[in-house]
């Protein structure tokens, strides 16, 4: 009858043993996801750290949207993030970008808001078509020194090589401006 009780104690520590076993892997696997969750965290924190320094450049739309918030009136941030919206294929949301960039620059950045104009026409030039041009224009003389804004349209327009889009628009400034 001895050894009956013998075999149950052999089976009691082998469960005991078995929980142990179960016990350590999943403390194992605590440990290894802890681990991983740092590392995760360091690599988050040193990309913040690099975007912020201006050593690295964004690849996200979060982390274009956290550069925006944290240089609004720079429009060499904002023409990036028109820029990346392009190389994605979308150009409804460049359009929305360049309106947006507009409207956020402080009025007293007149040559940022500018520069985003400029960027906004090349916009245009490449996806548009005249009558988004012209709106895009107007929209830039309201805001920016006209001269500048036609100016710089009538670059444009002489570098994509459409001659009588540029002939017009230099009909335009000239008799606004002379």
């Amino acid at each position: 009858a001895d050894g009956g009780g013998d075999d149950n104690d052999d089976d009691d520590d082998d469960d005991v043993d078995d929980v142990d076993s179960a016990s350590k892997r999943r403390s194992q696997r605590s440990r290894e996801k802890a681990r991983k969750a740092r590392e995760e965290e360091a690599d988050l924190r040193e990309r913040e750290d690099q975007l912020r320094s201006g050593g690295a450049a964004p690849e996200t739309v979060d982390e274009f949207e956290r550069m925006v918030v944290a240089r609004p009136n720079s429009s060499f941030v904002w023409i990036q993030y028109i820029a990346y919206r392009l190389s994605l294929a979308e150009v409804d949301a460049a359009r929305k970008l360049a309106a947006r960039a507009a409207s956020s620059i402080n009025f007293r950045e007149e040559q940022e808001k500018a520069n985003v104009f400029a960027a906004w026409i090349n916009l245009e030039l490449q996806y548009g078509d005249d009558d988004s041009l012209l709106e895009v224009v107007n929209r830039g003389c309201q805001v920016c020194d006209p001269k500048d804004i036609h100016l710089r349209c009538i670059e444009a327009l002489t570098k994509t090589e459409n001659d009588d889009l540029a002939l017009e628009m230099l009909k335009r400034a000239r008799r606004k401006f002379t």
